[in-house]
């Protein structure tokens, strides 16, 4: 079920949306495998965000109580144009506890403003503790809706999504602003200094 509803995000993020610094402005693909036009074999999320061609925040703070070290990043897409300025990566990582049901969080961040970026219904506008205003996004239907936060830090562009299935939208909604709030530069610590807290 978790498979469905991830692919389902990719897709619906996918049609509205769309490391280390390297500082030449495009996405580097020697350490990526072609699969077609401008698409690419995932590697190991630390080698996608190493070849990025801007710096991307991952969360300190995930929510889920089932996470540990083998619960790590995926890197569920990879969006470019032609010349491979314009870049957006969708990273997840996702749990499932038979008493609580699936989490999933997805971090999406690109250099580029998708002409569908303000295409939200429900939400409302909320402010992180760094000051910057993001916009907070849930679904229109039930309760366990997956919801968002929109946001744009120094040129890149940010979604959040977290889903959990027993929380109610207030709570997804401290729970999301939580995790924005703990975004932290990647770069090669943050596996050691972060994820391996989580066992």
């Amino acid at each position: 079920m978790i498979k469905k509803l991830l692919f389902v995000l990719l897709i619906s993020v996918i049609l509205g949306v769309s490391g280390c610094w390297k500082n030449d402005n495009k996405l580097d693909t020697s350490l990526l495998k072609t699969i077609g036009e401008n698409s690419y074999v995932f590697p190991a999320y630390e080698v996608i965000l190493g070849e990025m061609p801007f710096k991307t925040q991952l969360p300190t703070y995930i929510p889920f109580k089932g996470t540990t070290a083998s619960k790590l990043w995926e890197t569920s897409s990879i969006i470019t144009n032609n010349n491979l300025e314009e870049v957006s990566v969708q990273l997840s990582v996702q749990t499932f506890l038979p008493e609580d049901g699936p989490e999933a969080l997805l971090v999406v961040a690109s250099n580029y403003k998708d002409e569908s970026w303000e295409n939200t219904i429900l939400g409302k506008e909320v402010q992180l503790s760094s000051g910057l205003f993001s916009k907070f996004s849930y679904g229109s239907n039930t309760e366990d809706d997956y919801v968002d936060l929109r946001f744009n830090n120094e040129g890149i562009y940010y979604i959040l999504i977290y889903y959990n299935e027993v929380q109610t939208i207030e709570e997804k909604e401290k729970e999301l602003i939580k995790i924005a709030n703990s975004l932290v530069d990647y770069d090669k610590w943050y596996d050691k200094t972060y994820l391996s807290n989580k066992q």
